[in-house]
């Protein structure tokens, strides 16, 4: 992408973000899996093509926000959330929908989960950090033209099917932002190519 800067022309890298959950507040919620309910990963084994949660989660306290903390640290979106994502998608990034029940005071209320169908090839290998001998993460570097196709995608890990670690395309940011979509805060992450 080029753009005029104090009248010359300069290349624009596109942006990516990392999507992540708010600071907590005193009014924040968080909604909890039951006390013997299995770690998030076994649970994700356990859904498998599920297209449904099989337990619920509680919010105990503070109030339901569109990107809701939880006790999985997965990415639960609300159904105004879900609706935004999924309109920026380019369909290119093999996501479909987990639902998950979430009681609330007075009712339930269905979350939706990204959940990938093939993993993702993203990163800049050269420029990303890994932990000596393995292939986990430390910082990662994302390939623009990898990435580029994409409006959310994955971080590759032993956990990519339903996972924490998303990113969005700046346009996925400002459609969010422009949502008054709550809950959700954006980091910057790194790009080459």
């Amino acid at each position: 992408m080029l753009s005029w800067v104090n009248g010359t022309m300069r290349s624009k890298q596109p942006k990516y973000f990392a999507l992540t959950w708010e600071e907590p507040t005193a009014t924040s919620g968080v909604a909890y899996a039951p006390d013997d309910a299995p770690l998030a990963y076994e649970l994700a084994e356990q859904i498998g093509d599920r297209t449904c949660v099989p337990l619920d989660l509680e919010l105990r306290a503070g109030e339901a926000q569109d990107f809701l903390g939880n006790s999985l640290a997965w990415p639960l979106m609300s159904s105004a959330m879900k609706a935004i994502v999924e309109g920026q998608l380019t369909g290119e990034e093999g996501i479909d929908w987990v639902t998950v029940s979430v009681r609330v005071q007075g009712g339930v209320t269905t979350y939706f989960i990204p959940r990938f169908r093939r993993q993702l090839d993203v990163l800049d290998l050269t420029r990303t950090k890994f932990v000596d001998g393995t292939d986990h993460v430390i910082r990662p570097c994302f390939s623009l033209p990898k990435i580029q196709r994409f409006g959310m995608f994955h971080l590759p890990s032993s956990f990519w099917r339903i996972t924490r670690g998303l990113y969005v395309a700046e346009y996925v940011k400002r459609a969010l932002t422009n949502g008054a979509v709550s809950g959700v805060a954006f980091e910057r992450t790194s790009t080459a190519g």
